[in-house]
C-alpha cells in the first residue's frame, strides 16, 4: 500500500475475501509491513477458479485463483 507520492505505508489494514470459499480460502485481514506491503495466505479447498479481493484504504485489487488440486 503507497501513498500518494509512491512512499510506503505502514501498519495499514488490509482485508481480503475469496468470491468462491469452496475453492479457496483466504486470510481475512493483514497490517502492512514498514515497506507497505501485506502478506495473506490462500488455501485451497476444492478444484476449480475463484476471484480474491483485496481492499485498504478504500481502494479495491483482484487477483484470480486457480486450485487444481492437492
Amino acid at each position: 500500500v503507497l501513498d500518494n507520492e509512491g512512499g510506503p505505508l505502514f501498519g495499514v489494514k488490509v482485508t481480503a475475501v475469496s468470491a468462491v470459499p469452496t475453492v479457496a480460502t483466504v486470510t481475512p485481514e493483514a497490517l502492512t509491513n514498514p515497506v507497505g506491503k501485506a502478506i495473506f495466505t490462500v488455501s485451497g479447498v476444492s478444484p476449480g477458479t475463484t476471484q480474491v479481493v483485496f481492499s485498504a484504504a478504500e481502494q479495491k485489487a483482484m487477483v484470480e485463483v486457480v486450485f487444481i488440486g492437492h
